[in-house]
């Protein structure tokens, strides 16, 4: 699309420079008109005062110069007139290419970011399936959490809660953050905040920074510690989305 804009652009400055070159050619008319209609005045006065005679001739001949730079200014004005009158409908006829490489450009980036999104589901279908390798080990929690309350009913001893088999009771989903219990930088999943982000900004958490420069996993205080730096997700403008 950046060629399509830039033949418009071409096409503007081409038009300015019509532009810019009638209203130049019209004053320099003008300009010789004055110079002309004052040279008239000046040889009628000398000839009427006996002081120097012009004949009809000469006087003709400035009159109808004069005379032929007004016609030559009236038809320059015209062609002024109609030449900014239709800029509008000139330009207009470079939007069809303009909108034709932005859909063709556009649907080259959906594409792209349907890629992307299938990648996607790939790293969640993977994801849930590493989650599930967890599954043996929970199940072996029990099965020993089982054996140990067995031999306290043997011994006649209090068993121990079945809801607490000593691992945790599902993957970590949310966290501890001051007052709150929410998804953090400890869980194992990301937020719609985080994704939002990270599609519509080009922005990550600091762990996630850290990690994608090193492959280190650690929280965002730690990161922050290591010198990455919190990007603002306070707002944003399409200025800002747009890098202009």
């Amino acid at each position: 699309m950046k060629k399509q804009i830039e033949a418009l652009e071409q096409g503007k400055a081409n038009f300015a420079a019509k532009v810019s070159d009638l209203r130049a050619s019209i004053e320099q008319k003008r300009e010789e008109k004055a110079k002309s209609d004052s040279l008239y005045r000046k040889m009628l006065l000398e000839d009427s005062s006996g002081t120097k005679p012009h004949s009809t001739t000469e006087l003709s001949k400035v009159k109808q110069r004069s005379e032929a730079l007004e016609l030559e200014i009236q038809v320059d004005s015209d062609r002024l007139k109609v030449l900014e009158s239709g800029e509008h409908e000139t330009l207009l006829k470079f939007l069809p290419d303009i909108e034709k490489a932005y859909s063709q450009e556009v649907a080259k980036e959906n594409a792209a970011i349907q890629k992307i999104e299938e990648e996607a589901r790939a790293l969640r279908a993977q994801l849930t399936i590493k989650i599930k390798e967890a599954n043996a080990h929970y199940k072996r929690a029990y099965e020993l959490l089982m054996d140990l309350n067995n031999v306290y009913h043997k011994m006649d001893i209090p068993k121990k809660d079945l809801r607490n088999p000593g691992v945790p009771s599902g993957p970590t989903l949310k966290q501890v953050s001051g007052s709150m219990y929410m998804n953090g930088d400890r869980c194992v999943i990301p937020t719609e905040t985080e994704l939002n982000n990270a599609y519509i900004l080009g922005q990550l958490p600091e762990w996630v920074q850290h990690y994608e420069k090193t492959g280190q996993l650690v929280t965002d205080e730690e990161a922050r510690k290591r010198g990455v730096k919190t990007e603002d997700r306070r707002s944003w403008t399409l200025s800002n989305l747009i890098g202009r």
